[in-house]
C-alpha cells in the first residue's frame, strides 16, 4: 500500500544580517527542535490531542489521538526546510485520503494552523479545520497547586435527586448505579489555557468526545460546564489542592435510555448544588 503523508510546520525564526554586498537579507535561521503539543478538530469534535517531538532533522509522532486524522505513533519522514522555516512530512490514509497539516508557530512558542482532507467525511463535513498549540523547549511548569493529569470525578452519595420521567422497570434515581460517578477526565495546561476532557475509565485513559467549558478563575479556581454521553454539569466552581479537586456544581443531570418493542425510553435524574471531588489517578 502506497502511503504518503504530507504536514508542514511554519516554524518562527529569525532573519540573518543583510549578506555583504548582496544588497538581499541572508536565510532566516530556524529553530526546530522541540515538543509540539497541538489540539485539533476531527470527526465533530475540537480538542484532539497531538504530540510531536523534532530533534536534530527527525520528526516523531509521540501520543494523542493521531489515528482520528489517519496517522501512527512513531518516526516518519520529514522534510526540514531552513530557508523556509518550515517542516514537511506526508502520507495518503484510508481515514482520511490525502491529509496535510500545516501549522504556523510564533517567536513567542504559540502554534496555529489547519487540517485539510479530501476523504468522503472531509470534504462534505471538515475540509479545512483548525489546529492551535505550542512548540516547548521543556515542560510547562504550573502552581504546586495544580497537578496536571488523570481525575476521577465523583458525586457526594448524600445527593437527592429528583426523577424526570416514567422508567419501564420502577425505580427510582437510589436505584440507577451510574449517579454514584460523574467521569473519568483529563485535566491539562496549554499556555494560559486549562483543558478538561473526557478519558476511557482505564489504562491507556484514551481521550473521549466529551469536553468541558472551562473558565479560569485563578491559578488553581475554575468554573467548568462539562457534557458527555449521559452526564452533564454547568457552573462548576472547582479548586485544585495537589491532587485533589472539590467544588459544587450549579446543575447536574444524568440521562437513562431503555430500548423495547415499544421504542426508547428516556429519563433523567437530576439535582442543583451537587457537591463534587476527584482524585488525580494517572499521570
Amino acid at each position: 500500500m502506497r502511503i504518503w503523508l504530507v504536514v508542514m510546520l511554519a516554524v518562527g525564526c529569525d532573519s540573518g544580517k543583510p549578506v555583504a554586498g548582496s544588497g538581499s537579507a541572508a536565510a532566516p535561521v530556524c529553530s526546530f527542535d522541540g515538543t509540539y503539543r497541538l489540539r485539533f478538530h476531527s470527526n465533530g469534535a475540537d480538542g484532539w490531542w497531538l504530540f510531536l517531538t523534532v530533534k536534530d532533522s527527525a520528526v516523531q509522532i509521540t501520543g494523542g489521538q493521531p489515528e482520528m486524522i489517519g496517522l501512527g505513533w512513531g518516526k516518519v519522514a520529514a522534510t526540514l526546510d531552513p530557508t523556509r522555516c518550515t517542516i514537511v512530512l506526508a502520507s495518503q490514509t484510508p481515514r482520511a485520503g490525502d491529509m496535510k497539516l500545516t501549522l504556523v508557530p510564533t517567536s513567542d512558542g504559540t502554534v496555529s494552523g489547519n487540517i485539510t482532507r479530501t476523504d468522503a467525511y472531509g470534504v462534505a463535513n471538515e475540509p479545512n479545520t483548525p489546529v492551535k498549540g505550542r512548540r516547548e523547549s521543556a515542560p510547562q511548569v504550573t502552581p504546586a497547586c495544580l497537578k496536571v493529569g488523570v481525575y476521577k470525578l465523583e458525586t457526594d452519595p448524600k445527593t437527592t435527586w429528583k426523577l424526570d420521567g416514567t422508567p419501564r422497570v420502577p425505580m427510582g434515581c437510589k436505584e440507577a448505579a451510574p449517579i454514584n460517578s460523574v467521569s473519568y477526565v483529563r485535566v491539562s495546561v496549554l499556555g494560559p489555557e486549562l483543558y478538561v476532557d473526557e478519558v476511557a475509565p482505564g489504562q491507556p485513559w484514551d481521550q473521549r468526545f466529551g469536553r468541558g467549558i472551562v473558565t479560569r478563575d485563578g491559578d488553581c479556581a475554575i468554573t467548568l460546564a462539562f457534557d458527555k454521553e449521559d452526564v452533564r454539569f454547568t457552573n462548576a466552581k472547582l479548586v485544585f489542592d495537589g491532587g485533589v479537586v472539590t467544588g459544587t456544581a450549579g446543575t447536574m443531570s444524568y440521562d437513562f435510555f431503555e430500548n423495547g418493542e415499544a421504542g426508547e425510553n428516556h429519563w433523567k435524574c437530576s439535582s442543583t448544588q451537587v457537591k463534587l471531588a476527584g482524585t488525580r489517578v494517572a499521570d
